[in-house]
């Protein structure tokens, strides 16, 4: 092709109004004051007010002390009053910009994802425990992309999802009828079962199972790693080369631990896959359909199995734990209200007449267990501050300047216990989400924040409500859950207080699980 002098002129053109439309932007944005926040020290900035506890609610306080204080009315400011949704502190030349309402979040985080959907870089996690393969922790690029791509694929299997999701269901009521005491490790049985069962095609071992264990021990490091502020060298990462036989170089030695528990979730269940696929035998999971639909005919086979072990192994992770806490809540919310706990139970009755276990398809006729899962992922929901989505290029929002890099935090707590939307919320009644005996369209279903937002968002949102959905049936369908009963013969009533980390749990609490009636324990031993 022959050089063309008037085509390198109008390229040459283009390119220098592209570069002068953005300096001019840039600029015109900087003039403007970046969101509210606490005043902040020469170097430091705001970093010792960054909450290590409870920070979705201490954020939600922040903007509230700040709100109109620091809010000064300018051209481009519609409502004043707005300012305290949207709170900026700034660490160590990084903004950190909190997102309290869901207008906020709506706005920018769903409307504007093309700049909203990257993630903030962690040395911690990416380098040294070697998370990098991670979906969640993928850069917003072609990586990222095609994990979701299969995502979406893997997804597609949903009748062999939701077969997993009921077999293991009914198996949790049989280990509850026979040691009740364990309920939050049986709950973790049944989730990791679930999940090594999709992604993997393999069946959990009753005790100690091996890859369980690895996924297991994996996601504790990973939450334990992932807690924001913990570690110095996302700070300043010249401490990664500090050898880690030094004084201070304890993170160094945790992320050495840390990180062969992930790399052998990477490994090792995917090869059990792998080696059974070479062998001629049948995996049907989430890792043969990926492997049959993107690798069989695929061009950079080494690239494309590398997404593949990455994304099933953060399908595991990310429908493990994450279920496990809003069980755990709905455990507690049953001890503490016997009366909703009826309530549905009596629904459960009028449509299953005793004569045989909840199914999925049941769903439309049973609205009230609905309601109780929506209430739980409202009530406490699993991740009270989103992941961090971060900036990609200067923005503006209610006259005020969001700096590219800034890193995002979509606060989910406040969304779930907006009083306007959900008048108290603390209390937990799924009676809010009633209208008439139907669900009612017109309150927020929690789903649309607990899972996440735009581009970022969960894409195994369906399959965690229907796991949830199936399990919470099932146990209001045969067993009762009360308080326990101390030596002297006093009711315990827990405590409703969450433990400190990423993810929200209850704290540890007793209870009493038994079986409704023998007709019912019956009915679960016949079913198994």
């Amino acid at each position: 092709m022959a050089f063309s002098p008037s085509l390198a002129i109008f390229v040459a053109t283009v390119l220098l109004v592209k570069w002068l439309y953005k300096r001019t932007r840039s600029s015109s944005i900087s003039g403007l004051p970046i969101p509210p926040g606490p005043p902040r020290l020469p170097v430091l900035g705001n970093y010792f007010d960054v909450p290590r506890d409870r920070p979705a609610q201490t954020y939600l306080q922040m903007g509230q002390r700040l709100g109109n204080s620091q809010c000064r009315p300018t051209f481009w400011h519609v409502d004043c009053r707005a300012g305290s949704d949207v709170i900026c502190l700034k660490t160590m030349g990084t903004h950190i910009v909190v997102l309290n309402s869901l207008a906020a979040i709506d706005e920018l985080l769903e409307k504007r994802s093309s700049i909203y959907s990257d993630r903030p870089y962690s040395l911690m996690l990416c380098d040294l425990v070697g998370l990098g393969w991670s979906t969640p922790m993928l850069p917003y690029g072609d990586e990222w992309k095609l994990s979701r791509k299969m995502y979406q694929h893997a997804l597609g299997f949903d009748k062999q999802c939701q077969m997993i999701e009921q077999r293991e269901a009914r198996a949790l009521l049989s280990r509850l009828l026979d040691s009740p005491d364990g309920f939050i490790g049986h709950v973790r049985l049944m989730t990791g079962a679930v999940m090594l069962g999709i992604a993997y095609g393999i069946d959990v071992q009753p005790k100690d199972d091996p890859l369980k264990h690895i996924a297991e021990e994996a996601n504790r490091v990973a939450a334990v790693a992932a807690n924001a502020g913990v570690y110095l060298v996302d700070v300043l990462p010249i401490l990664k080369y500090v050898p880690s036989w030094m004084p201070g170089a304890k993170f160094k030695r945790e992320a050495e631990y840390f990180r062969k528990w992930a790399d052998a979730l990477l490994r090792a269940p995917y090869e059990v896959v792998r080696k059974r696929m070479l062998e001629g035998g049948l995996s049907d999971c989430a890792a043969s359909w990926l492997m049959d639909a993107f690798l069989v005919d695929g061009k950079d086979k080494p690239f494309t199995e590398h997404v593949i072990k990455g994304t099933v192994a953060t399908m595991y992770m990310a429908g493990s734990d994450t279920t496990v806490s809003t069980l755990t809540t709905f455990f507690l919310a049953m001890v503490l209200h016997p009366e909703i706990q009826a309530f549905a139970q009596n629904e459960l009755d009028q449509v299953l007449a005793g004569s045989r276990l909840p199914e999925l398809h049941d769903q439309p006729l049973l609205p009230f267990i609905t309601a109780i899962v929506k209430e739980c992922l409202r009530w406490k929901p699993v991740l009270p501050l989103d992941f961090a989505h971060r900036l990609t290029e200067d923005d503006m929002y209610r006259g005020y300047y969001l700096p590219e890099g800034s890193i995002c935090l979509a606060n989910i707590w406040a969304v779930l216990h907006n009083e306007d939307v959900y008048p108290n919320p603390s209390i937990f009644n799924p009676q809010r989400f009633m209208r008439n005996g139907k669900l009612d369209p017109d309150v927020l279903d929690p789903a649309e924040a607990a899972f996440g937002f735009g581009r970022r968002i969960c894409p195994g949102k369906f399959l965690a409500q229907d796991e949830l959905w199936i399990t919470v049936a099932s146990i209001l369908a045969t067993l009762n859950i009360t308080k326990a009963i101390d030596a002297n013969g006093v009711e315990i009533t827990p405590m409703t207080d969450d433990l400190p980390g990423l993810l929200s749990y209850p704290k540890p609490f007793r209870c009493t699980i038994r079986p409704r009636s023998e007709t019912h324990a019956s009915l679960v031993r016949e079913t198994v």
